[in-house]
C-alpha cells in the first residue's frame, strides 16, 4: 500500500507485507519431500518527507520487522534444531539529489533475536543489537528508471557498525548495471 500525499504536503508513505513459507528440507538436485513448513514474514514501512531542512533534501524514516529461518546445511540432520530470527530494523536519514547524482545518509539500528522453529534453541545464540551509520551514493545515466533501454547505473553503500551496539564491522557494497539496446524492443541488461 502506498500513499503519495500522506497527510498532505506530498509526503510519501508506503507499507509492504510479504508472507512466505519455507518448505524444509527441500533441495535440488535430489528431491526430498518437505518435512516441515517454516513460516516467514517481512513487514516494511517508509515515510519520505519532501523539502526537509531545505527544498531538495528529503527526510526518511524506515521500519522493518521480519521472522525467517536460518538454514545452515544443505543436508539436514534428523532431529536437529531449526533456528530462526526475529529481526527489527529502524532507520532515519536524509536523501539529496544533484542532477544524475543522488546520496543518502542514514543511521540504522537493528535487533536480532534467535528462536527455534523446531527443537531447543542453542544456548550460545543470544539477542544482538547492531547500530550503524550508512552512506549510499548513486550515479544514474539510464534513459528511464522504470524501463531502462540504454545507459549505466552505479551505486555504492558504505556502512560502519560500531556506533553503539554489539558489532564492530565495515561493509562496502558496490553495484553497477548497464543497459545496451540491441533493437528497438530488445535490451541486454548486465549487473
Amino acid at each position: 500500500w502506498e500513499d503519495l500525499n500522506f497527510l498532505g504536503g506530498l509526503r510519501r508513505f508506503s507499507t509492504e507485507l510479504v508472507p512466505g513459507v519455507v518448505l524444509y528440507p527441500t533441495h535440488l538436485p535430489s528431491f526430498a519431500a518437505p518435512e516441515s513448513l517454516l513460516p516467514e514474514v517481512k513487514l516494511r514501512s517508509e515515510l519520505r518527507e519532501p523539502g526537509f531542512l531545505e527544498p531538495r533534501t528529503h527526510g526518511l524514516v524506515r521500519a522493518q520487522g521480519s521472522i525467517y529461518p536460518v538454514l545452515l546445511s544443505a543436508d539436514p540432520i534428523p532431529g536437529a534444531p531449526i533456528h530462526g530470527y526475529h529481526e527489527l530494523r529502524a532507520s532515519v536519514g536524509l536523501e539529496r539529489g544533484y542532477g544524475k547524482f543522488n546520496a543518502i545518509l542514514s543511521h540504522n539500528v537493528q535487533l536480532n533475536s534467535p528462536f527455534a522453529y523446531q527443537g531447543e534453541k542453542d544456548a550460545d545464540l543470544h539477542t544482538i543489537v547492531i547500530s550503524y551509520p550508512a552512506v549510499t551514493a548513486m550515479l544514474d545515466f539510464r534513459d528511464s528508471q522504470i524501463a531502462p533501454h540504454k545507459g549505466v547505473y552505479m551505486a555504492t553503500t558504505v556502512q560502519f557498525a560500531g556506533v553503539g551496539g554489539d558489532a564492530r564491522d565495515w561493509k562496502l557494497q558496490p553495484e553497477a548495471r548497464a543497459y545496451l539496446p540491441v533493437s528497438r524492443r530488445v535490451t541486454v541488461a548486465l549487473r
